[in-house]
């Protein structure tokens, strides 16, 4: 009898682990495909991770997106404006701000409330096409006239 609860106890054991492994892999692959509805068509991840994160902007501007990965939720969108000299986009969560530093001294801010220091984002540049499939966006307001 005690050699019948063995086989009994080591297969209840091994399908409990098939059963977990299954379990991740369906959790991983609805992850992976909540991530892919955050990539709008012909956008293109420029940065990702844990702030800060920073971004170059391009001469003639760009229209991004910032999105919490581990919350999936979409933190902001904005049309940054091009700077013939340089500016970079910089998320940083301990200030809780999206930064244009820019090398004319215009720089700008969005204060962003609920910023994580320990969530991951994405900041996802948008083609020009896409521009009707975003939520509006807010131009940043300078330095001066933050709170």
């Amino acid at each position: 009898m005690n050699k019948l609860h063995l086989i009994a106890a080591g297969t209840m054991a091994s399908l409990m682990v098939a059963a977990g492994g299954c379990a991740d892999q369906q959790r991983q692959q609805m992850d992976e495909q909540r991530q892919q509805r955050m990539l709008p068509p012909g956008s293109q991840v420029v940065a990702e991770g844990v702030p800060p994160l920073s971004y170059l902007i391009p001469d003639d501007g760009a229209r991004v997106q910032v999105w919490d990965l581990t919350t999936g939720s979409l933190v902001h969108t904005a049309d940054l404006p091009g700077d013939s000299k340089g500016s970079v986009l910089v998320l940083d969560a301990k200030s809780q701000k999206l930064l244009i530093r820019s090398l004319n001294n215009n720089d700008q801010a969005v204060l962003l409330d609920g910023l994580s220091a320990t969530d991951e984002y994405r900041i996802t540049l948008l083609p020009e096409g896409n521009a009707n499939d975003v939520a509006p966006a807010t131009t940043p307001a300078p330095l001066g006239q933050m709170r």
